[in-house]
């Protein structure tokens, strides 16, 4: 509207209609927020559960992303306090329970019954409670319109999602490095993305049906791909540079990763390794083409190749030194590179053309788009 009412041609009343609509659904959402809050502010996870972070406003807001339409009133309630739900969950596996208190809030939520609630410690039983009333009130508003089919979905989800959180505060209780595949397996889960996808049907009125949640339950390539951009965006911008490293140390730390993958490309037929760079915050991953995640083949120069050839996926921000390093390692492997970096689209193109180009390298036509 900032942009249509500069513009000479615009129509008055048209603007004038846009910009009542859009106060209207407005005050609509903030008075969903505001009850939101409410009940939020009841539950007292302030002083219940003093570690876990308030993140009901920005989970509201991710929510709006999805469906801000009047209709979706209901939709918008449930995903945003599941959300919420979720986030307290999280930090209790991820930064306060012990492994002994994880597994018994595994098997309670395994149990789905407030009857578990017995074996819980202390401050687990407010967030045991809060979840199974939480999921109460979905069963109870399904009930009333017929849908009663769709809650089994949505505690299945959540589910999923516990024992993913399980399995990964299990890896750090007992010290082990997953390889790549191990760890996607479980990472895209704890994404989340998954559970929040199934979640958002379920308030969305009679236009989903129940072959939309059979579908969204089978692992669908767009679910996945969307689990793999977010979980990987997530490890990315959440790993944090300390700025207690001197300048020996990040060289250290940058011969230190050289070796490790000449280790790998040394060794062959070792498995694939999740491999960071804490220097420049690059995330190296070593992939089976054959994976269902990437296609059942992998074609090279036109060529089906059965065999599970090892793919280098070097990911990173702007910048950061991957074309190089892409270079140095193709030329240790005898390898070659297939780039769709950024810079193509951005300032600068030329420069980055030439330099693959004259390293015999593949890069995307300008022309290209996604």
């Amino acid at each position: 509207m900032s942009i249509y009412q500069d513009e000479t041609s615009h129509d008055t009343t048209l603007l004038k209609l846009a910009k009542l609509d859009f106060n209207l659904v407005q005050s609509l959402h903030k008075e969903e927020l505001s009850n939101i809050a409410r009940w939020w502010k009841e539950l007292d996870f302030a002083t219940k559960l003093p570690f876990a972070r308030d993140r009901l406003v920005e989970g509201y807001f991710w929510i709006l992303g999805v469906y801000f339409e009047p209709q979706y009133v209901r939709a918008r309630r449930i995903l945003t306090k599941t959300i919420s739900m979720t986030s307290i969950i999280d930090d209790i596996y991820d930064a306060y329970g012990t492994f002994e208190e994880l597994e018994l809030f595994t098997e309670a939520i395994e149990r789905w019954d407030i009857n578990s609630i017995d074996h819980l410690p202390e401050y687990m039983k407010h967030c045991y409670v809060a979840l199974l009333d939480v999921y109460k009130e979905i069963e109870e508003e399904m009930e009333k319109k017929g849908n009663q089919y769709r809650v089994q979905y949505a505690i299945e989800a959540m589910k999923n999602l516990v024992r993913a959180y399980f399995h990964e505060a299990k890896w750090f209780h007992e010290g082990s490095i997953p390889t790549m595949e191990e760890y996607m397996g479980i990472a895209l889960v704890t994404s989340g993305y998954y559970m929040l996808t199934t979640m958002s049907f379920i308030g969305m009125g009679e236009i989903v049906t129940k072959e939309a949640f059979d579908w969204v339950i089978s692992d669908p390539k767009i679910i996945t791909a969307s689990a793999v951009i977010c979980r990987l965006t997530d490890d990315i911008s959440s790993y944090k540079v300390t700025s207690a490293y001197k300048e020996e140390q990040i060289e250290d730390l940058k011969n230190e990763l050289k070796m490790e993958l000449y280790i790998f490309m040394d060794k062959g037929k070792e498995q694939g390794k999740v491999v960071f760079s804490w220097t420049n915050m690059v995330i190296i991953l070593f992939l089976e083409p054959s994976r269902r995640l990437f296609g059942t083949t992998c074609s090279v120069s036109g060529t089906k190749k059965k065999n599970k050839e090892k793919v280098i996926v070097i990911s990173g921000p702007t910048g950061v030194g991957k074309s190089r390093l892409a270079l140095e390692l193709a030329k240790r492997v005898n390898g070659e590179i297939i780039s769709a970096d950024s810079v193509q689209w951005q300032l600068g193109y030329a420069e980055y053309e030439d330099f693959m180009y004259k390293n015999d390298q593949h890069v995307r036509e300008r022309k290209s788009t996604w």
